[in-house]
């Protein structure tokens, strides 16, 4: 649903070609990248946000 950095706000990538979002997702080593997924199934409003810290 969303891509965010630590202190920057979330962007929406709903609907963006995927190796864009991939392009978002990747950056420097040791920093930590927020996605926001909902699952593939439910309700959509149920998002949650995952923190993950780039490595190698």
């Amino acid at each position: 649903m969303a891509v965010g950095q630590e202190g920057k706000p979330m962007i929406d990538v709903v609907g963006m070609r995927l190796d864009d979002v991939v392009d978002m997702i990747r950056g420097e080593r040791d920093t930590t990248v927020i996605l926001e997924v909902t699952p593939s199934k439910g309700d959509t409003q149920t998002s949650k946000r995952i923190s993950i810290v780039r490595k190698k």
